[in-house]
């Protein structure tokens, strides 16, 4: 007796193994990008699944850009009505928060910002003139015109640093260097004839084009051009300046000191520095040059923001913030006692909204997160039959689930809704009829991990 031939079936299985993308900040493996994506980016997962806006003040109506800016002790909100209103986060002797309010005068433009000898200097233009304003530790105030310090080169100022007892200013491809505790003397270069340390200095490097960047890190002052680092030293002696590395900055907004290190964003990338040379930190997320080279930057002291990125400088780890959330702009951001403020505009109006990481928990309520894989296809162009498709959850507290897929493009239709359990480890297998390929969208509320997710499929010949 003859049996018919059978057919045997090829089958193929792929798994995207240890991806918690919807456990806050964990982990995610470089090779896993190429199949996964955020619903509204298409980069990476959804990783941080809170919702941790809270709205801290709204403002006043304005034409104009507002602005957060950060310092080591302080936080200014920048509202450009006019005349310009500056509110002022700092610190008093007893570390308690202090809120202040500066007023400039009509006409008057905020452009820089530094924190000097326990008090704050301000870089102020009024059309054709530009003053730096010192609110001094005890209360009083001196304003110094540098329109004429400015005046001898072409350009503007790109930026106002402090330095143990010194201002800097970035003119171009230049670096004016004020007097010793002085932010008037910035052209007394001699003392009786001679060269003195205590005198101010005005610096060039003409290779690299202009600077782009500064910043006091280590007690040394780092300036950078778009391809190069530089230092600039001092000890007894006047200042010199030294190239560290062939490695530049392109925002000058994104700089960070974060648990003693620094992160820039430069051409390849964000990079950190401790001394040495500056490592590539942001490998596994290739581009960000171009998607950051407009965005503020700040850290609270374990994480690096900068855009909608963040950067766990513990795991070395990256994950993104919801940014739709709220319908918060991330452009403008600073971080100040504990908390990282974010300012929005929204039908001319500013608004200051907080964020605070790592607040969501099994006591708070559930939040809503999900991801959208990008298309799944076969090694095969033949028709397939998917035949299973698995998620593992590990609910961390009562979650809804809902699962649906997009068959060759179609529209998607749920496939799956349900509700888990606290610490209750389930698997959903799922079954697909025959297509090319697949897009899965998975979402839901409430804190979950997905240890893996796995689709197995056959071949029809």
């Amino acid at each position: 007796m003859l049996l018919p031939k059978l057919t045997v079936l090829k089958q193929t299985t792929k798994t995207l193994r240890d991806w918690k993308g919807l456990n806050c900040r964990a982990a995610i493996e470089e090779e896993e990008l190429a199949d996964c994506a955020n619903i509204s980016t298409e980069e990476l997962p959804a990783l941080t699944v809170c919702n941790p806006w809270a709205l801290y003040r709204s403002s006043a109506q304005t034409t104009n850009t507002a602005d957060i800016v950060g310092l080591d002790n302080n936080l200014l909100e920048v509202l450009p009505e006019s005349p310009c209103r500056i509110i002022r986060h700092s610190w008093t002797d007893a570390l308690t928060e202090q809120i202040s309010e500066i007023q400039l005068n009509t006409g008057d433009l905020f452009l820089y910002a530094a924190e000097f000898r326990g008090g704050l200097v301000l870089m102020v233009k009024n059309q054709t003139a530009t003053r730096l304003v010192y609110y001094k530790k005890d209360g009083t105030v001196q304003t110094s015109d540098i329109t004429t310090l400015l005046s001898e080169l072409t350009g503007e100022p790109q930026g106002l640093y402090a330095n143990s007892r010194r201002l800097f200013i970035l003119q171009n491809d230049y670096i004016h260097i004020s007097y010793d505790k002085d932010i008037e003397n910035w052209q007394v270069y001699l003392i009786n004839n001679s060269v003195s340390p205590v005198c101010a200095q005005m610096m060039e490097m003409y290779a690299g084009g202009r600077f782009t960047a500064g910043v006091n890190y280590k007690s040394n002052m780092l300036m950078f051009k778009q391809g190069t680092m530089y230092g600039i030293f001092n000890k007894s002696t006047p200042f010199y300046i030294a190239k560290i590395a062939d490695v530049g900055c392109i925002n000058p907004r994104s700089i960070a000191i974060c648990r003693g290190t620094l992160y820039f964003l430069a051409q390849e990338g964000i990079m950190a520095y401790t001394g040495g040379l500056p490592q590539l930190v942001s490998g596994k997320c290739p581009g960000l040059a171009d998607k950051l080279k407009d965005s503020a930057a700040c850290s609270d002291g374990r994480y690096y923001y900068i855009g909608n990125y963040v950067y766990d400088t513990e795991n070395q780890q990256w994950s993104k913030i919801r940014a739709e959330q709220s319908g918060v702009a991330l452009s403008s951001k600073g971080w100040f006692n504990g908390k990282v403020y974010y300012l929005r505009k929204a039908g001319g109006a500013y608004q200051t909204y907080t964020y605070q990481p790592n607040q969501f928990d099994s006591a708070c309520a559930p939040a809503e997160w999900y991801f959208q894989t990008k298309q799944l296809f076969a090694e095969s162009h033949k028709k397939k039959l998917f035949t299973r498709l698995v998620l593992r959850i590990e609910p961390m507290q009562s979650a809804s689930l809902s699962v649906s897929v997009s068959s060759d493009g179609g529209a998607f239709s749920s496939v799956y809704t349900g509700t888990l359990t606290q610490a209750n480890t389930v698997e959903i297998p799922l079954h697909i009829p025959p297509c090319e390929n697949i897009q899965v969208r998975v979402g839901g509320s409430g804190k979950v991990t997905i240890p893996y997710f796995k689709y197995s499929y056959r071949i029809l010949s």
